[in-house]
């Protein structure tokens, strides 16, 4: 089990010495404590895409529109805010069973292509393009659809009223997020000899921590994991149906 909010900022705080009824700057010790803690991830954020944070996320299309917002709440109704993609988009017409991959383009390559998304030329969508917070498809979709998105979210933000929940990343980042939120405090106090020493720890524990998340990892394709049989190259097609040739004897399977 993770830490909660409140047990990392004790943890940080026991470096500190007894600072129970003081100030860190112009802020109460738990108000820096709660700004450090979302530092903390916020940075984490910054410099690892962590698999806890991967969702998957459906989006519900109609022949009405094209474009569509980028979802705010997650599957279970949270809120989030979304970072980055992590894979190509899937699409399902509905009444079939096959989906397909919606490759990026972008808006220029899409009006040079001249797959200018008009209802006059409404089709199978087969491309998507990302814009500020919406993700628009094309062509003009011709019926209902279910689009899949596969996004990295920034981490959740603390505040004293859920300080009691465990954080998304799971124990083994417990004392990387310590070391960062004992070095940024200890910062805030220009104790910077103190500071330096947790720098250090965040900096080497950061690095063993990914290494060690990320060994042997069998979601990379040049992991050394055993596996059986080849990899195989997939050319997939709009119908759903997809060419798969098997690297090694280059025979189509």
């Amino acid at each position: 089990m993770s830490k909660t909010g409140q047990q990392l900022i004790d943890l940080a705080l026991s470096h500190l010495g007894d600072r129970s009824s003081g100030k860190i700057g112009s802020k109460t010790v738990l108000e820096a404590g709660i700004d450090t803690l979302n530092s903390a991830f916020l940075q984490l954020a910054k410099e690892y895409d962590s698999p806890a944070l991967q969702h998957s996320l459906s989006i519900a299309v109609s022949n009405s529109a094209y474009e569509y917002d980028l979802p705010t709440l997650d599957n279970d109704s949270n809120a989030i805010r979304i970072k980055s993609f992590v894979a190509q988009p899937r699409i399902l017409r509905d009444g079939e069973t096959s989906d397909y991959q919606l490759p990026r383009v972008s808006k220029w390559k899409g009006a040079i292509a001249t797959i200018t998304p008009t209802s006059d030329r409404a089709s199978s969508p087969r491309y998507y393009s990302k814009f500020a917070n919406k993700i628009q498809i094309v062509p003009w979709p011709d019926t209902d659809y279910t689009l899949t998105i596969y996004v990295n979210v920034w981490p959740k933000v603390y505040a004293a009223a859920n300080l009691t929940t465990e954080h998304e990343y799971g124990a083994e980042w417990d004392s990387t997020l310590e070391y960062f939120m004992a070095w940024e405090l200890f910062t805030k106090l220009q104790q910077l000899e103190d500071a330096n020493f947790f720098r250090q720890h965040y900096i080497n524990a950061k690095r063993d921590t990914i290494q060690a998340v990320t060994k042997n990892n069998d979601l990379l394709l040049g992991s050394s994991l055993p596996h059986v049989g080849s990899f195989i190259d997939v050319t997939e097609q709009p119908s759903g149906t997809g060419t798969y040739r098997d690297l090694e004897t280059g025979q189509v399977i």
